[in-house]
């Protein structure tokens, strides 16, 4: 098992901000991009975000910490290897009563 704080250098925070649970990630074809100095996480990240995911998402796959993938994702931002879409909860908030019913649903368990 490699600790976190090594999968990051000993960086907490991305070197670019604005990554939420909510935001997307999806892969760029980069072609000049060297891809062999890349760690296999990031490797990882890229060929799992061929398609649109979120930074909640990618880190339940991976099985990492959010603050992990956050700074992982940061390194790919920088390298132009990714880019990021807002996801339609964070422009369109969802109706305060499905929360509510989410929130008895799961109390109900």
């Amino acid at each position: 098992m490699v600790r976190p704080y090594t999968l990051t250098g000993g960086r907490s925070r991305p070197t670019t901000g604005g990554l939420t649970l909510l935001t997307h990630i999806e892969a760029l074809y980069a072609p000049e991009a060297d891809l062999f100095e890349l760690q296999p996480e990031h490797r990882l990240i890229l060929s799992m975000t061929r398609t649109a995911l979120s930074i909640a998402e990618i880190a339940a796959r991976i099985d990492l910490p959010v603050g992990v993938i956050r700074v992982l994702v940061g390194d790919l931002l920088q390298a132009s290897l990714v880019s990021t879409l807002e996801s339609d909860t964070t422009i369109n908030p969802p109706d305060e009563s499905i929360l509510q019913a989410v929130i008895d649903g799961l109390r109900a368990l």
